[in-house]
């Protein structure tokens, strides 16, 4: 039996109008303490790595009509956002983020540009915490000549691969292309003899092909070529 059921008449508006008094106050302090944790904690993920390749695959050749075409960079930023559920960051300066809006398509620096994106998630707030860096892989250092293990075993379904053209020994990396890992132990689909790690990417608009692109281009045209693999938890917390 509650406290209402058993007291007098004359009391019972009163304890109904003490706890509808209470209710802004508790409503309050949970905004508070919500806020508070929201400040001192980075915001989870909930990324779906199988859902992300699914999209890679069925978007590769024929880009999403529901969206704007904007390259490489954009194509592994939808893969991540619309495939794999990461939510974009609010419509600000500095996020990442790209959407339609009453003028048009609008974005920023950080979806579709290849430096900026591996930037943002390796060292913005929101997202560094489930940034990783797996590996940097090309043909004239020890840890990949004379050609990157087809199969990596750190490279996993749902990881991002940047590129860098064109560089020397000592150079730091100038990356300028990104790829989206969409299979591992998979055999490339312009060369069925070739099986390992396989990406999808746009400009040029490639499904399944070697990470390593070692099934359409001999090791000397790449001699020059830097792979640096990275990729965001799927975890959440």
């Amino acid at each position: 039996m509650s406290i209402v059921d058993t007291a007098p008449l004359h009391h019972v508006r009163q304890i109904s109008c003490a706890r509808t008094a209470a209710k802004p106050v508790l409503f309050a302090l949970l905004v508070s303490l919500l806020t508070s944790l929201s400040a001192s904690a980075p915001l989870a993920l909930a990324y779906d790595k199988s859902a992300a390749s699914n999209y890679a695959v069925a978007y590769a050749l024929n880009p999403n009509p529901a969206v704007i075409d904007l390259g490489c960079t954009d194509f592994v930023s939808q893969c991540l956002c619309y495939g794999g559920g990461i939510s974009q960051d609010s419509h600000s300066h500095d996020g990442w983020w790209c959407y339609n809006s009453p003028y048009g398509w609008t974005w920023t620096v950080y979806w579709p540009v290849a430096a900026n994106l591996k930037g943002y998630f390796q060292m913005s707030p929101r997202f560094h915490t489930y940034y990783y860096n797996i590996g940097t892989y090309d043909f004239l250092s020890s840890t990949a000549f004379p050609e990157p293990q087809r199969d990596q075993p750190a490279i996993l379904k749902g990881d991002i691969i940047s590129y860098d053209w064109d560089r020397h020994a000592g150079e730091s990396a100038n990356i300028t292309h990104s790829a989206f890992i969409s299979h591992t132990n998979w055999h490339s689909e312009y060369k069925p003899t070739w099986q390992g790690d396989v990406r999808c990417q746009h400009q040029p608009n490639r499904r399944n092909e070697a990470w390593t692109a070692g099934d359409r281009y001999s090791e000397d045209e790449r001699r020059y070529w830097c792979f640096i693999a990275w990729g965001v938890s799927s975890s959440v917390w």
